[in-house]
């Protein structure tokens, strides 16, 4: 394996750790039942969300664009509208379109 697959491959694997931990780990009840029905459980779980890469990106040894925090927290936060306030898609396209903007993020090498 190349050198350059290793280090997307390790990227995008760190990425998705902070997807699980900040999409389920760290969504409480209240975020994970009132987000569709009132806006701050949205905010706070989309703030919480980006908080995850935030404290990862801070590691000295990464570098990233900060494009990368801004574009977390829109496409999360444009995602859990149209699914848990607008009902357009189910969980399995919720958490495709997660794993797209992670792929975005890697491609446009802002980590």
């Amino acid at each position: 394996m190349s050198a350059v697959l290793f280090l997307l491959i390790k990227k995008f694997l760190l990425l998705l750790a902070c997807h699980f931990l900040g999409d389920y780990g760290l969504q409480n009840a209240w975020m994970a039942m009132m987000k569709g029905k009132e806006w701050h459980p949205m905010f706070a779980h989309v703030t919480t969300y980006t908080s995850v890469f935030a404290l990862i990106f801070a590691f000295p040894t990464l570098t990233f664009d900060p494009c990368a925090l801004l574009f977390i927290l829109c496409s999360h936060l444009l995602i859990d509208i149209c699914k848990a306030r607008l009902n357009l898609f189910s969980d399995a396209v919720d958490q495709g379109l997660h794993f797209l903007c992670l792929g975005i993020i890697l491609a446009m090498e802002w980590i």
